[in-house]
């Protein structure tokens, strides 16, 4: 697995941590997770869509659009147990 050492982990922890304490909202292009989220973009967009397409965050979109209601992407998550009682009401 390639890594990108432009992205620094540990301190993007404190960082977002420390912000957290101080009462900074999490999201939005201020918020603390906005260097995490820039990374990940960057990242994606220069791999493109056929390395990135198990994303999670990713197939639920591509589901979204083709208009594929929710029980259909948890059944991708699941096996047919699971998702019989998750399925329970």
């Amino acid at each position: 697995m390639k890594t990108n050492k432009s992205f620094d982990f540990e301190r993007f922890k404190e960082e977002t941590m420390q912000g957290l304490y101080d009462g900074k909202k999490m999201g939005g292009i201020d918020g603390v997770f906005a260097p995490m989220l820039k990374h990940l973009k960057k990242n994606m967009r220069a791999k493109g869509y056929r390395e990135c397409e198990s994303i999670l965050p990713l197939q639920r979109h591509a589901l979204e659009r083709q208009d594929v209601c929710m029980d259909h992407f948890i059944k991708t998550l699941f096996n047919d147990e699971d998702f019989a009682v998750s399925s329970k009401k």
